[in-house]
């Protein structure tokens, strides 16, 4: 005989959550009025509530109970973000370590700037999470728009940061690099004088 039917499963609260916020770090810190970095139940049956698509009462009680894994009556950040990562109510604690949830970024802040400004972290857990900062395999796998081809001759931004690619642990680490007498620009001659941090090397 087939058990109760819970009130709500997790992608059906994702669902509802993504009504009134574009991601999960926008909700947890929207729900989370008093900023201590944890959800009291006060605080999220308050934040289902505002939801464009509210939760009903047994929704959320029943959701703040499968979140919370330790049962010590508030939502922790590895909590709320395991158990969606995880994509079920009710995990275990060891289950919730295992998933460690431990990077949390917001996939928002700064996404017209992702290649060039986003650490690799940041790139992987938001293209896991919100399918964002993703490289052009994953966009391609996932159906998005690949930029367009550049005109013989030319480089863009873009396209120099990819010929850089592992070579730099950031875009201030190769402006450093290039800019050989720390004037704080760089020039063509500069630019000629890469010091091997670009593949293939600017013509001239």
């Amino acid at each position: 005989k087939a058990g109760p039917v819970a009130p709500i499963r997790e992608a059906g609260f994702v669902e509802k959550m993504r009504t009134t916020y574009t991601s999960p770090q926008a909700a947890f810190q929207g729900m989370d009025r008093s900023a201590d970095g944890a959800l009291s139940f006060d605080e999220f049956v308050s934040g289902t509530k505002g939801f464009g698509q509210p939760l009903t009462d047994t929704q959320a009680m029943y959701a703040f109970k499968g979140f919370d894994a330790n049962d010590d009556h508030s939502i922790s950040k590895p909590e709320f973000f395991g158990a969606l990562n995880l994509g079920g109510f009710f995990q275990t604690e060891a289950d919730i370590k295992a998933a460690n949830p431990t990077h949390e970024f917001d996939c928002n802040l700064g996404k017209d700037q992702w290649e060039m400004e986003w650490s690799a972290k940041k790139k992987g857990w938001c293209c896991q999470t919100a399918h964002i900062g993703c490289g052009e395999g994953e966009a391609h796998h996932r159906g998005r728009a690949q930029p367009a081809a550049e005109p013989s001759g030319a480089l863009s931004v873009m396209g120099l940061v990819r010929r850089m690619g592992n070579r730099i642990a950031s875009p201030m680490n190769a402006f450093k690099v290039l800019d050989e007498d720390g004037d704080g620009y760089i020039t063509l001659e500069e630019l000629r004088h890469d010091r091997g941090i670009i593949d293939p090397p600017l013509s001239a």
